[in-house]
């Protein structure tokens, strides 16, 4: 795949306050992309895409209002298209590919919004202690498995939180322990990050009486879709030794 970047960056810094603007075009020829369909074996699939573009803006911020807090925020904004792509699907009845030709379509996994703020505080620090907590929500919106943008193909959007723990004891010069244990998911909200889908054509045969995980389109189109779902809430405890 070939890719033209361009970009524009501002930055403005003040010893409380910073921040970051990128805007950025896209363009991609042949890039390898994701179709949300399945091999064989089970493996993600990926075309050759002849034309597609990323338009977008992302906005980075970070503002210390006293000595032990931080508060920062992440914005990108997006649209992320296909100008032109071939769906290829089974024909049930015929055992032969059936191509679909869908043009300006969106990019397969690319939602167009992603927002992301944090506050971090340092209730505990000295030279040789220091300990924080800090709290991370995320907002991913809606985004399709495939290029097709079909509805069918739709990726729900989801939001999900954090609270992770952090402490450093300087226990000699130039030596450190670090205890990190991160609480995720605090609100236990279900969502998935990642999917496939089938899609068939049947004129003679309508498998969903037969198969639950069938879903009728119309005009004799089916398709199967697979969802990943993530854990609930979890958590991760780690130690890192510098010695």
């Amino acid at each position: 795949e070939r890719l033209f970047d361009n970009e524009l960056i501002l930055t403005y810094s003040k010893p409380k306050f910073t921040a970051e603007v990128v805007g950025y075009y896209m363009r991609y020829s042949d890039q390898l992309a994701l179709t949300g369909e399945l091999n064989d074996v089970g493996e993600a699939t990926r075309v050759n895409i002849d034309d597609s573009y990323r338009l977008g803006l992302e906005v980075n911020a970070g503002y210390q209002p006293m000595e032990r807090l931080q508060i920062g925020t992440s914005l990108t904004f997006s649209r992320n298209r296909v100008k032109k792509f071939n769906e290829f699907i089974d024909d049930w009845d015929t055992g032969e590919k059936v191509l679909i030709e869908h043009t300006d379509t969106d990019l397969a996994f690319s939602p167009s919004a992603i927002i992301m703020g944090d506050v971090k505080y340092a209730f505990f620090s000295n030279q040789k202690h220091h300990a924080t907590v800090g709290l991370q929500t995320k907002f991913v919106g809606e985004q399709f498995v495939d290029n097709t943008g079909n509805p069918a193909s739709v990726l729900d959007s989801y939001t999900f939180t954090d609270v992770q723990f952090t402490y450093d004891f300087m226990w000699k010069k130039g030596k450190k322990a670090s205890v990190n244990f991160l609480l995720r998911n605090i609100f236990d909200s279900k969502f998935e990050t990642n999917a496939w889908i089938y899609r068939f054509r049947s004129p003679s045969y309508d498998p969903t009486p037969d198969d639950p995980y069938s879903v009728r389109e119309g005009n004799d189109i089916y398709h199967q879709k697979g969802l990943y779902p993530q854990a609930g809430i979890n958590f991760l405890l780690g130690l890192t030794l510098t010695i």
